[in-house]
């Protein structure tokens, strides 16, 4: 792996992990839906899934298997299974044991099948592949997680009634001049005017 491709599959990494539990989780489970609708071969979304902690579990014994294979060969072809979901954390864990050469092949990779043909992405540049080094992709890729990751924390400290920031920085913050009231009763602002 090249250096850079190092480096900004570690910061693509960086921001990722820097989400909250709730919000890894539903950017993953976003991912990997926008593929399985896109793609023509649905077993890549299971690829996805086996990566970031999803376990296959057999309907008849309710053992549970890391992959497919491994049900279908413990017990035989004909057994009904399904995933079994991870939660917040164990979704967290499997991701952050990924080596940075993982993450790139699996965590990157995903973002890139899913978000290539949004509107949005339009303009990152295309995803690593065989086409493409995918520098700007993950350089945006990394960029849109830290905003997902700002947006979330201020909506949410919005929402309990905090103000992170203050509407108006400086001069604004001043003694207002009273408004006036038109004639029908509706209030007009009284403006200044400097000669």
């Amino acid at each position: 792996m090249k250096k850079k491709t190092r480096h900004l599959a570690q910061q693509v990494r960086d921001a990722f992990l820097a989400l909250s539990d709730a919000l890894l989780m539903e950017t993953i489970l976003e991912w990997i839906d926008l593929v399985e609708r896109d793609c023509w071969n649905a077993e890549i979304g299971d690829e996805y899934r086996y990566v970031v902690g999803y376990r296959i579990q057999s309907e008849q014994t309710g053992k549970v298997y890391a992959r497919f294979e491994d049900a279908f060969e413990a017990e035989s072809d004909d057994i009904d299974v399904c995933f079994v979901d991870p939660d917040a954390q164990m979704m967290r864990a499997s991701i952050e044991s990924l080596s940075v050469e993982m993450f790139y092949h699996c965590i990157v990779s995903l973002a890139g099948e899913a978000l290539h043909r949004l509107e949005y992405a339009e303009h990152w540049g295309a995803p690593p592949g065989l086409c493409s080094d995918g520098y700007d992709f993950m350089n945006c890729l990394a960029n849109y997680l830290r905003v997902k990751e700002l947006h979330t924390t201020v909506v949410q400290k919005l929402q309990e009634g905090h103000m992170p920031f203050s509407l108006f920085p400086g001069e604004a913050t001043g003694r207002r001049r009273p408004m006036g009231t038109s004639r029908k009763g509706m209030p007009s602002f009284v403006t200044r005017y400097s000669n």
